[in-house]
């Protein structure tokens, strides 16, 4: 397995997965090159995480899954319940191991080999939204589609499969910037029309975050002196109204707050 392939074994698990974040032992990853282990974790697209609670048992040939045993000072764990009888099978540490992926850290990934902004929007109609990547004349949103059996980066109605534009060179990586461009440049003027609802509500995304940095910075601050939520709100308006802002100060007293 290439690199290049194991990221892609990985995102589709990922997609699969109906939980925010997907789970994966060292034992099921032995399968991927060490130096496509290395960059996940490097790029963050894997972060370690509490250990294994349940485990393929290979005790026998049934490989059942099996709840870990824990009983210090002895080794974990599990019990495997043969034909034959009752037999403990000792787990290893890349058993019990465990990394997790989210589809949120991959659309950052992608975010940030193409340069731009993530929002962290929920999925919406099959595909999440990565944001607005420029193409050689004009700039169109992004997203990831698994409409197809294909994880696929996805502009209007254009699509190209993700594990097309997935490179890996140096030892990380990386996503083809110009099969990129050429997938915006390939929309047509109707589906300029069709994503501006979609680009106005990303800008509204964005203004929010950014409201709700200042709130948090602001608390942070002011952690020793409380303040009441209308001063954070007229503090965070003012700053916005220097910056061009000409709506209400209701407007940000509603979106200031983390969800």
């Amino acid at each position: 397995m290439t690199p290049e392939m194991a990221l892609v074994d990985l995102i589709e698990l990922v997609a699969a997965c109906r939980k925010s974040s997907f789970p994966i032992t060292e034992d099921q990853l032995s399968e991927w090159p060490s130096e496509a282990m290395a960059a996940m974790q490097q790029q963050k697209l894997l972060k370690k995480t509490k250990e294994a609670k349940r485990v393929i048992c290979d005790g026998c040939h049934r490989r059942c899954d099996r709840p870990v045993e824990r009983q210090p000072p002895a080794r974990p764990f599990v019990i495997c319940e043969k034909d034959s009888g009752i037999c403990v099978v000792p787990l290893t540490d890349a058993q019990l191991t465990q990394w997790q992926s989210s589809m949120a850290d991959v659309c950052r990934f992608i975010a940030e080999c193409l340069d731009i902004r993530y929002t962290n929007t929920p999925k919406e109609n099959n595909a999440w939204l990565i944001g607005s990547v420029m193409g050689k004349k004009k700039s169109q949103l992004l997203f990831l589609s698994d409409e197809n059996p294909q994880l696929a980066l996805k502009v209007a109605s254009n699509v190209i499969d993700l594990s097309a534009v997935i490179t890996f060179n140096n030892n990380a990586y990386s996503l083809d910037q110009a099969k990129v461009v050429r997938l915006v440049d390939a929309s047509t003027q109707e589906t300029i029309k069709i994503t501006k609802n979609a680009a106005r509500k990303l800008t509204t995304q964005e203004r929010n975050a950014e409201w709700q940095k200042q709130y948090l910075a602001l608390k942070k601050q002011n952690k020793k002196t409380p303040r009441t939520r209308n001063w954070y709100a007229k503090t965070i308006y003012e700053a916005a109204v220097t910056d061009g802002y000409s709506g209400k100060i209701g407007t940000v007293n509603k979106n200031m707050m983390p969800t």
